[in-house]
């Protein structure tokens, strides 16, 4: 939990830092100029800053005349999936900031697969709003992106923030969510994380996941880790070993009876490390869940969600969002949440130009 309060810090041996302009800054990727930075446990996590030409921010004045729009990627990801949204909507006048988590994109890398926690990327989230401090913001999540959203959200001042559009996303996942089909695509993904480790091909899982891409885009994805020691990639490991895939029994009942506990002292707590963050996040779900079922007593809050009819992985999940979320916070033309017919797992490949119509929509009630 230090790492959700910001307690915690990073030593040095466990990082691999990012400097501007060296090894691991893509200076040949877009964006590489328009990037800043702010600090989380000691690292340093970074977005993409981009403004409209009429955005004079000399005075103090961060605001235009349309609200800002934050984006969160998912995993295996980093903000390289947006390019091709928000040049649209930086043109209507939307200042926009691309959000890489520690461990993708041009943020720091953590080198200890067990030091990354979902706490970590809550706590990131929070104090990118403090950093930035952003006012009536639109926030665009896929992914794990919107599970961090889902779950941090509730605790970050809604004059930062009034609008959520969720895509190809979940809650804190749990096998019970899911499809036979879904559960055995995770058990593979699983295994092959617990095999492969920090040698997963990600390159792969994309052209799975997204099979239009071309070689360009696939190489543009694994780009952060070009020239960078396997442990750089600790986080695209982690995430899938996080997932509360543990029987709900195991991971809030048994773990605290005094078998485990003595079970857990003869093994050694280290292997005992996915398990305490399953459970921990299995209680975030129960919290997130519980907030989102009653959202519409906020009053300023709007939200819509959208899926890619054809991913191969969480199509299950937009009936759970809807499920879930209080319909009074859903945009009135998609109470139902929309189908990107075409659009797989990442729908900004193929329904680009449908996505940002449907965000410049969004971003106006």
């Amino acid at each position: 939990m230090q790492q959700l309060h910001g307690s915690y810090k990073f030593k040095e041996a466990d990082l691999h830092r990012l400097t501007r302009g060296e090894n691991g800054w893509m200076t040949d990727i877009l964006w590489s100029d328009e990037t800043e930075g702010f600090t989380v446990c000691g690292a340093t996590a970074r977005y993409a800053h981009l403004r409209p030409a009429n955005c004079d921010l000399s005075n103090g004045d961060q605001s235009t005349s349309r609200r800002p729009i934050v984006f969160l990627h998912g995993n295996p990801s980093w903000g390289f999936m947006w390019r091709n949204i928000v040049g649209r909507l930086v043109d209507q006048g939307h200042e926009i900031y691309v959000v890489d988590w520690l461990g993708h994109g041009r943020s720091d890398k953590i080198a200890v697969p067990e030091l990354i926690n979902f706490e970590l990327h809550m706590r990131t989230l929070v104090n990118f709003f403090k950093a930035t401090d952003l006012k009536n913001a639109v926030v665009v999540a896929h992914d794990w992106g919107g599970c961090v959203a889902l779950c941090t959200l509730p605790s970050v001042a809604h004059s930062s923030w009034s609008g959520l559009f969720l895509l190809n996303t979940f809650l804190p996942p749990s096998m019970s969510d899911m499809s036979l089909h879904c559960g055995l695509l995770y058990a593979i993904w699983f295994l092959t994380g617990g095999i492969l480790g920090n040698y997963i091909p990600e390159p792969a899982v994309m052209s799975y996941m997204s099979p239009s891409l071309s070689l360009s885009d696939v190489e543009g994805y694994g780009a952060p880790y070009r020239g960078m020691p396997v442990s750089a990639k600790s986080s695209v490991y982690r995430f899938g070993h996080i997932v509360p895939s543990t029987p709900r029994i195991v991971l809030q009942g048994l773990r605290h009876t005094r078998a485990w506990k003595i079970l857990e002292g003869l093994c050694g707590p280290a292997n005992f490390n996915n398990l305490d963050a399953q459970s921990r996040l299995n209680l975030l779900d129960g919290k997130a869940r519980e907030y989102w079922g009653q959202a519409g007593t906020e009053g300023t809050i709007k939200m819509a969600v959208a899926f890619g009819d054809q991913d191969p992985l969480l199509i299950d999940y937009k009936d759970i969002l809807l499920e879930t979320i209080d319909s009074r916070v859903m945009v009135d033309w998609a109470v139902d949440g929309m189908w990107l017919h075409g659009g797989g797992h990442y729908p900004v490949e193929e329904k680009a130009e449908r996505i940002a119509s449907l965000l410049l929509r969004f971003v106006r009630i």
